[in-house]
């Protein structure tokens, strides 16, 4: 009776074979799923990688742009990098320059180069090794920089022709038309640099006025 008991135990215990063959249908026909999921993730993402590659490194690259321009600080009055631009360019002083080490007044010079031999724009930057870095580039020939002043109208040049204006402008915008691509970033410090002592008791600040 015993024995009995036993063998009865031991067959509810395991798998019969039906049962098996069931449980490995079920794991086949998921492992399939999954394999085709797998396949077609890696067939899309292989499709768009690279228009994502490059949006990140146009990401990256405008926020080069932003961080060395929310960092521009003025010149002295008579300094010899008092911030100036243009259209097709704009050079000043910055704090966080694309080379070199931040944290110290760095002169800098941004600049939008035309290649007609490949119809594209070169974004250009020349730190003071006076080693131009190209950031980015877009198609065409239509890109310009404009500055912001205190009227909140934009300008093609700073200082902005007669108007008397302080040393920097509020910010500065970088427009690739053809591209319909902007970026704007704010100058974030003061806009004008902090009265020089010797100058006063010389009066050579109301000499430029």
């Amino acid at each position: 009776m015993s024995a009995i008991r036993c063998s009865n135990n031991r067959r509810a215990a395991g798998f019969t074979l039906l049962e098996v063959l069931v449980v490995l249908l079920i794991v086949g026909l998921v492992a399939a799923s999954l394999f085709e999921a797998l396949s077609r993730l890696n067939d899309v993402r292989g499709r768009i990688g690279p228009y994502l590659g490059i949006s990140e490194r146009e990401g990256l690259m405008n926020s080069w742009f932003r961080t060395a321009v929310n960092d521009i600080v003025p010149d002295q009055q008579y300094g010899k990098h008092l911030f100036k631009g243009g259209a097709s360019s704009f050079s000043g002083l910055s704090m966080a320059p694309l080379a070199g080490d931040p944290g110290a007044a760095s002169p800098f010079l941004w600049e939008l180069v035309y290649d007609g031999s490949h119809d594209r724009t070169i974004l250009r930057y020349t730190g003071y090794d006076q080693k131009p870095i190209e950031v980015r580039s877009w198609h065409g020939s239509k890109a310009a920089f404009g500055y912001l002043g205190p009227d909140q109208s934009w300008n093609e040049t700073w200082p902005p022709g007669l108007k008397k204006t302080k040393q920097l402008p509020l910010a500065i915008r970088l427009y690739a038309k053809e591209q319909g691509d902007v970026v704007v970033a704010a100058i974030r410090g003061e806009k004008e640099p902090p009265p020089d002592p010797l100058a006063l008791f010389t009066g050579q600040n109301n000499a430029g006025q």
